[in-house]
């Protein structure tokens, strides 16, 4: 079996973090929340005072750019869920 990393191989480490507020179509949800202002824009990273999101993403690969190994992929979805605003 082939060794993952050679001695002459990078280690290199990809990072990306998704910016919502630049997408053009992406599925939102905002189901029970009728208290929204009809500014908000579901979608956005801060939707209203309501919800904030953010996606980020880590990769480590081996090799170079051209021929590489992909050894770990993680990525992190985080919603943030604020009821400061309820009504009742």
């Amino acid at each position: 079996m082939d060794q993952l990393v050679k001695d002459d191989d990078d280690i290199i480490e990809v990072v990306k973090h998704k910016n919502y507020s630049n997408y053009e179509q992406l599925p939102a949800y905002h189901y029970g929340l009728s208290n929204m202002d009809s500014d908000s824009e579901p979608g956005t990273n801060q939707m209203n005072e309501y919800m904030t999101r953010s996606t980020f993403t880590r990769a480590i690969i081996t090799g170079d750019l051209k021929q590489h190994i992909i050894q770990s992929c993680m990525t992190v979805n985080k919603i943030a869920v604020s009821p400061t605003r309820a009504t009742w």
